[in-house]
């Protein structure tokens, strides 16, 4: 059971790109046989599991918007660092 599993974990991997595509082709295909109450319907749906997720995972998301947040901020840091230092570079060797 456990090789069947990690069969499966393989082949989505590998054909991911594909099955997305044949997902988003169903969903369009049945999209446009929904009425549009039907089609608010389910976007209400979508939108009362989105907000169940945020509350179930507030502290997850917030750590990691913090933690994108740092990164991103470290980033720029190191960046404006290394432009810093190639400008003292620069210079130095100017005065050569």
């Amino acid at each position: 059971m456990v090789q069947n599993s990690k069969k499966n974990k393989k082949y989505y991997a590998h054909h991911q790109t594909d099955l997305q595509k044949k997902s988003l082709q169903r969903w369009s295909r049945r999209k446009e046989l929904m009425t549009d109450e039907e089609l608010e319907e389910h976007r209400r749906r979508h939108r009362e599991a989105a907000a169940r997720y945020r509350a179930l995972n507030r502290i997850t998301l917030r750590v990691n918007a913090w933690e994108y947040r740092r990164k991103r901020k470290v980033a720029n840091a190191a960046q404006v660092a290394a432009e810093e230092e190639a400008r003292m570079m620069a210079a130095m060797e100017a005065m050569d």
